[in-house]
């Protein structure tokens, strides 16, 4: 996991925390790595919302591609 060695007198904090007047939480050691937000919970949260948006979006495109192709008689879009 990592080269830092644990030292052997720390008290352990499986039933209470270490520091009983504040609790300073998880983070600790990878707090630089930690983050708020992650982009792929949120995708794997709302995969439902995303597969609706994407149907959407290729049906949209799908019938302004329709909509070009049938009234192109001649006539040219801008």
């Amino acid at each position: 996991m990592t080269d830092t060695k644990e030292n052997p007198d720390r008290p352990d904090n499986l039933r209470k925390p270490d520091d009983d007047d504040v609790d300073h939480g998880a983070r600790v050691r990878f707090d630089d790595r930690a983050r708020d937000h992650s982009p792929q919970l949120w995708a794997t949260t709302h995969r439902g919302e995303l597969a609706r948006a994407f149907v959407a979006i290729v049906l949209g495109v799908f019938a302004i591609l329709e909509k070009r192709k049938s009234g192109t008689k001649g006539e040219e879009i801008p």
